[in-house]
């Protein structure tokens, strides 16, 4: 019948229904659920039930109280609504409801094996909702409980073998002459990019360091700007995995071949939106360093190992990121290694570092007679002075077109949010001589304004999945 009592109410009526009428009178819900539920095998809202039933129909049976002349009991409809999602190594279960008030519930409702998955995280919230009874108000507690679990054993990630990369850049545009006037050139500057990842072990996630939007607007502003020369200032890579100095943390495993092809990959299209004849210069930095004092400390007798032919030695840095091959000319010997643009602007990567914004290129102009470029410190930072020589009064400056890599930290620094800046450089010189200037261009969020245009950059991870053979589709990079 649709009024008929359970059999488990008229029992535990029996057994404490006296002692309990008192309190369901004066509908004291939470204390008798929280005193005597576990007696009575009640959830909250059936205990509300119960103690309406005996306050009004089983007391007025027994002649205790005057009960409504017409009508039934009418009893609380439960509600209970559990969903669960999984992904790969991760799996994440929510009810909804008045009866599942705990974890325990949850995991039981969802069925979830614990001998398989175990709890990463979980909450509980409440609250509560007014529904009209026999003519009262009655409130009932809700509560939402959401879990977030991860496997006990993840399924295997597979590692593959480093190995050097080859990358088909496609056809080279023509050299634009728009804007040429006689002997002026230009010069593109890009600094650290400190292309890396932090790997989710439980799922495999490849999380970059480096800021693939802040790549694209420098490939975007190379391709408007055509230059004569482009200069990557070093720390390309950040090679974490290979320090002998730090320690890197088991999220770091694993992660050069990922970094070596999408750094490779970033280069050629960086290649490809320059003109043929472009002059491309690759300079050493401490974090690409790291690949040969690793290999001098842990194994020396394969430092310096070539090929039969004779080609590049064939654990380095240009050999894996086969950068001959793209026609990128590689500077080793860090701290040592420069270039010189002229015979007034070279380039380094950088060993000074000062804190605060215009220390460094401050400290750098000081004793220097040339225009000098460098990376390293993750700045944006420009100084000059004057040198006055034979010829007459020049100008030098110091400057550091900051970095690409993310400034979220996610990128171990010297402490988690560093006072870095993201940005890139032009210098425009005359080949002869000594007049020249720099422009530094700041990228921010992913965009920079450049010749009175903005230069937004665009997610290109389809891009690169479909170049490099879907090494970076969902679940293996972003």
């Amino acid at each position: 019948m649709k009024n008929e009592v359970p059999n488990k109410w008229m029992v535990m009526a029996e057994k404490y229904g006296e002692t309990l009428l008192a309190q369901a009178k004066e509908r004291k819900w939470k204390y008798i659920h929280r005193v005597h539920g576990t007696k009575l095998q009640m959830s909250y809202s059936e205990v509300v039930d119960w103690g309406r039933w005996l306050a009004k129909k089983w007391a007025k049976d027994r002649g205790l109280i005057a009960g409504p002349k017409t009508g039934g009991p009418r009893f609380h409809k439960p509600t209970m609504k559990v969903e669960a999602a999984a992904d790969g190594n991760t799996l994440s279960v929510e009810a909804k409801s008045d009866r599942i008030s705990t974890l325990e519930e949850l995991l039981e409702a969802a069925k979830v094996d614990m001998g398989v998955w175990r709890v990463d995280t979980y909450k509980v919230n409440t609250w509560e909702s007014a529904s009209k009874i026999d003519n009262e108000i009655v409130v009932t507690p809700l509560w939402q409980v959401k879990a977030n679990l991860i496997k006990i054993v993840p399924d295997e990630q597979k590692f593959p073998a480093i190995t050097p990369v080859s990358v088909n850049i496609g056809r080279l545009s023509e050299r634009s002459q728009h804007g040429q006037q006689g002997e002026m050139k230009k010069c593109f500057v890009v600094p650290d990019s400190q292309n890396g990842y932090r790997r989710d072990f439980e799922s495999g996630f490849l999380d970059p360091m480096h800021d693939r939007l802040a790549w694209d607007v420098v490939v975007q502003t190379a391709k408007r700007i055509q230059p004569d020369v482009v200069v990557l200032l070093g720390d390309m890579l950040d090679l974490a995995d290979w320090s002998d100095k730090y320690v890197a943390g088991p999220d770091m495993y694993y992660t050069t071949q990922p970094t070596i092809i999408e750094l490779a990959w970033w280069i050629g299209q960086l290649r490809k939106a320059c003109p043929k004849d472009c002059e491309f210069v690759y300079l050493e930095g401490n974090h690409e360093q790291r690949m040969d004092r690793a290999i001098l400390k842990h194994i020396p007798s394969a430092y310096g190992l070539r090929s039969s032919s004779g080609d590049a030695v064939a654990l380095s840095v240009p050999s894996l990121l086969n950068l001959s091959e793209m026609g990128v000319d590689y500077y080793d010997g860090y701290p040592n290694s420069e270039y010189w643009l002229t015979d007034n602007i070279k380039f380094t990567h950088g060993t000074v570092v000062r804190q605060g914004g215009g220390k460094t290129s401050s400290e750098v102009v000081k004793t220097s007679q040339v225009t000098q470029g460098f990376g390293h410190i993750h700045r944006l930072e420009l100084s000059s002075k004057t040198v006055h020589g034979r010829d007459g009064a020049r100008t030098v400056y110091a400057f550091s077109p900051g970095t690409i890599c993310r400034l979220d930290g996610v990128v171990p620094g010297y402490k988690k949010l560093n006072d870095w800046q993201q940005g890139m450089a032009v210098i425009h010189y005359l080949e002869d001589g000594n007049d020249h200037t720099i422009e530094l261009i700041p990228i921010n969020e992913g965009r920079a304004i450049h010749d009175g245009m903005v230069v937004y950059g665009r997610d290109r991870l389809d891009d690169l999945s479909r170049d490099t053979g879907n090494w970076f589709s969902k679940g293996r990079g972003r």
